[in-house]
């Protein structure tokens, strides 16, 4: 086989991981960034006068079986300092037209539990729910990166979209929103 070499193009968040996983896997990379400086819009940009601030202000799945603990091992960058959510509730959904709230704890049997709790009459649904996002999360190399790509198939393994899935268990409109 030949050697070569791949170019990326472009240095924000998306070109430097594409980048250090190209390397990773034996490839010799070449990163292109028109800019002075690396990852710019993750830490916000001006135009026109205006500060955007795109930088990452807070993002679940940092406990060690999470997605994002996940990217950052198979980044070799798992020891980066985080701080974790409050694992009762690290956001929360509010219904203007009832004033009822809802509380997403951290963990999937937290999360099944607390949509029980705010949707009862909607068992069934959330647990078809559930059990769907984490077969499509366990079987998913695009999500669990430690499978292989090749042999896990599809990027989705379901053939029915998130809003399919949801008319299909259930007809409260409060909990597909959620």
């Amino acid at each position: 086989m030949k050697e070569s070499t791949v170019t990326v193009i472009g240095g924000g968040l998306a070109g430097l991981t594409s980048a250090l996983i190209l390397a990773r896997n034996g490839h010799k990379v070449v990163l292109v960034e028109k800019s002075h400086c690396l990852g710019l819009t993750v830490r916000g940009f001006m135009r026109e006068g205006v500060y955007f601030d795109t930088g990452l202000h807070y993002t679940g799945g940092l406990n060690e079986h999470g997605i994002v603990h996940r990217y950052l091992r198979y980044l070799g960058m798992e020891t980066l300092p985080t701080i974790a959510f409050n694992s009762d509730c690290f956001d929360e959904i509010h219904f203007a037209d009832t004033g009822q709230i809802i509380r997403l704890p951290v963990g999937y049997e937290q999360m099944i539990v607390a949509l029980n709790e705010a949707f009862p009459n909607e068992r069934d649904a959330i647990a078809t729910y559930m059990q769907s996002a984490r077969k499509e999360f366990d079987n998913s190399s695009l999500l669990n990166f430690f499978l292989d790509a090749q042999k896990s198939g599809q990027a989705f393994n379901s053939k029915t979209s998130l809003i399919q899935l949801l008319n299909e268990v259930t007809e409260d409109e409060y909990l597909k929103t959620t």
